[in-house]
């Protein structure tokens, strides 16, 4: 997909130094940047990596948000509002 081509590329060039919004661009924000910078420190310079720490962090968004609604709404449907 040309999404994940756009952000590998902005990833690439962060992880190796150079600096967001002066030397490369990045339409998404900064924060993404640098986490994907740092997967491809860790896992490797492919575009596995960007899609597994997005996964990651879409899965960590899920149990949060799962444990905030249960605080507001009976646990079914509170799981199932976290699933959707």
């Amino acid at each position: 997909c040309s999404s994940d081509l756009i952000m590998f590329k902005t990833a690439l060039d962060v992880a190796s130094g150079k600096t967001l919004y002066t030397q490369t661009y990045n339409h998404y924000g900064p924060i993404s940047a640098y986490l994907q910078a740092f997967s491809l420190q860790i896992l490797g310079n492919y575009v596995l990596s960007i899609r597994l720490i997005t996964a990651f962090f879409y899965s960590l968004i899920a149990v949060v948000i799962y444990l905030t609604w249960t605080k507001l709404l009976p646990n079914k449907i509170a799981f199932l509002a976290s699933i959707l």
